[in-house]
């Protein structure tokens, strides 16, 4: 009895090894496939989180075409080390041109990235290569979501340079939502 109870445990323990061991692969070769957009604001202050979703949508925007012509992950990846300075520069004329006086540093890295459900499917936590934009101290809320294949939700976010008074910051934000036809990108 003893060697069977031995044994039901050795093959529990070995099953659990090879599912593990199993997964851990397709995560590797899902985070394998895939860009990231990290944008982080300056703070948590309801504006800097407004001007963090206008700089996600001005770069959406500006490099729309360049985005979506991208074959692959390596494609993507070489198309912004190749353009990090005009990435770089768009993202901070973008700042300046809405009145803003924090610039932004932008990059690229391998980062991780906690998981994220998609439309029709999660994407697992993981090690990704991103493009990070932090936007002044970097101490807000973030944003995050594929750059290649584009699988985000964009909202169109317009900025109004802030009107100061004497009691608070005036801005206006209109917003215009459109969906990323996630799987006709995925299964090309």
């Amino acid at each position: 009895m003893k060697k069977i109870i031995i044994s039901i445990l050795l093959a529990t323990v070995l099953s659990y090894l090879m599912i593990n061991a199993v997964l851990h692969f397709e995560n590797n070769v899902i985070c394998d496939n895939f860009v990231r957009i990290h944008i982080i604001a300056n703070s948590d202050e309801p504006y800097d989180q407004i001007v963090k979703m206008g700089v996600r949508n001005h770069i959406f925007t500006k490099f729309k075409n360049e985005f979506s012509t991208l074959s692959s992950k390596d494609a993507a990846i070489k198309y912004i080390n190749n353009n990090i300075n005009l990435i770089s520069d768009e993202v901070n004329n973008y700042l300046e041109n809405i009145g803003y006086s924090n610039k932004a540093a932008v990059k690229i890295t391998f980062e991780n990235f906690p998981a994220k459900v998609y439309e029709k499917f999660l994407l697992p936590e993981g090690n990704y290569n991103a493009l990070k934009i932090v936007i002044g101290s970097g101490m807000g809320k973030n944003f995050f979501c594929v750059m290649y294949p584009p699988l985000c939700v964009s909202e169109n976010v317009r900025i109004e340079k802030n009107v100061k008074t004497n009691t608070s910051k005036k801005y206006t934000v209109n917003y215009e939502s459109r969906i990323a036809n996630v799987f006709n990108h995925i299964l090309r």
